[in-house]
């Protein structure tokens, strides 16, 4: 009997021992197996390290195939995830899921309004507590040719945008105006219609600006202040020069929301407006040559001649094209002479690719009097310049007739 006993001691033992040495080993691998693949996603923050192509060679981070995949990203419990480069500038935001048996994760992208960018869905190769890795395919119909993105886990913290890394997310719309009274301001008055558009601030420091129909407005550079208390524009033209330099005092600068103030009287900080912009999924306008041409009254300024000679706008050569013009938006024109009598009126039309201006002049009945088309040799929102030939079996012999942006207001 006490043999048995020793002997049931001794089996105990044995099995009490294998278990422990089997948790042991377990516990190695650094893998719960309570664990859902949703958990182990969740689990800590992942860093991009490598990327292994389908030939099992490494693929530098920064090649073309992969660059895109490549950062960190914080796939949070309540199902959003953010990504950043790896220079901490954001990448993207959104919802994620992982199907039930851990084969593929799913992104859904989306915009500070929690509008859909797009859907992704990639195959899961490796998930553990210590590597995710999935799969893409750079052509979705071979499906032979692909490259593993090899995430491991990081202790970087999720990065804190910065002002200026809030600015550039996204674009921005003026969407209201406030005064100094907490009032809303209609965004034709006056005192405010200046700085309504959409803005649209690049990373590399460069800005566009545009009118809420789409004509330009301005361009050049950007900056905003550490603290992000003010932000500076300095306006440049298409040559680089500066036009101007404008410092305003951000109120409120959020993902959600950039709010800046202007003062109407500099020595008068009692009354302000506040203008309020909010994110935009609005596409930045391509600028046509005809946008350019109607976005300003121009004045024509100077002729020359074929040997780069000024010649004076009284030459009998040039004299009737010289005037102000006028170019409206809906494809009509009105121009008049320096005296602010009367010229002409009609529709234009610029080509396509910006190499010729045509004018319709017609009568007050609407009835057609000419049809003229004419070269264009420079159209830029600081200059429109045309050339005319007197004699037009002689192209040897012409005026360029310049234009430049004026204020005159139309008679």
């Amino acid at each position: 009997m006490k043999r048995l006993r020793q002997m049931k001691s001794l089996l105990i033992l044995a099995i009490s021992t294998m278990f422990i040495v089997s948790c042991s080993n377990d516990d190695n691998t650094g893998f719960d197996m309570n664990l859902t693949p949703s958990q182990i996603l969740s689990s800590t923050p992942w860093e991009t390290t490598s990327a292994v192509d389908n030939t099992g060679k490494q693929v530098e981070l920064t090649d073309p195939n992969v660059s895109n995949f490549v950062g960190f990203a914080y796939f949070k419990e309540n199902g959003t995830f953010t990504m950043f480069n790896l220079d901490d500038s954001p990448k993207m935001q959104g919802d994620w899921s992982i199907s039930p048996d851990g084969k593929t994760r799913t992104i859904v992208a989306k915009n500070d309004q929690g509008e859909i960018l797009f859907t992704r869905v990639v195959d899961i190769t490796v998930l553990t507590q210590q590597e995710f890795t999935y799969r893409i395919y750079p052509n979705e119909a071979d499906t032979q040719v692909y490259y593993d993105i090899v995430h491991t886990p990081t202790t970087h913290q999720e990065p804190a945008l910065s002002p200026s890394q809030i600015l550039s997310s996204t674009p921005w719309e003026t969407t209201k105006a406030l005064n100094s009274q907490g009032q809303e301001v209609d965004l034709s008055d006056s005192n405010v219609i200046n700085f309504v558009g959409f803005a649209y601030f690049n990373q590399n420091g460069t800005f566009a600006m545009y009118n809420l129909d789409d004509s330009p407005k301005m361009q050049g550079d950007w900056s905003i202040s550490p603290d992000g208390k003010t932000r500076t524009i300095v306006a440049k033209n298409d040559q680089g020069e500066t036009l101007f330099t404008r410092v305003v005092d951000i109120t409120v600068l959020t993902p959600q929301e950039f709010t800046y103030r202007i003062f109407p009287e500099k020595n008068n900080t009692q009354e302000y407006y506040d203008i309020v912009h909010t994110p935009t999924t609005h596409k930045q306008p391509s600028i046509t040559p005809s946008q350019v041409l109607s976005s300003t009254p121009w004045e024509t300024t100077s002729a020359i001649d074929n040997n780069g000679n000024k010649v004076g706008l009284q030459d009998v050569n040039v004299i009737n094209f010289v005037g102000y013009a006028y170019f409206k938006e809906d494809g009509t024109f009105t121009m008049y002479n320096l005296d602010d009598s009367p010229k002409m009126q009609g529709d234009w039309s610029v080509s396509a690719d910006g190499q010729t201006r045509t004018i319709v002049a017609k009568n007050d009945q609407g009835e057609t009097l000419f049809t003229r088309v004419v070269e264009i040799t420079v159209l830029t929102f600081e200059e429109f310049t045309y050339r005319i030939y007197p004699d037009e079996n002689n192209t040897e012999v012409y005026y360029d007739i310049v234009h430049t942006p004026t204020t005159h207001p139309e008679p």
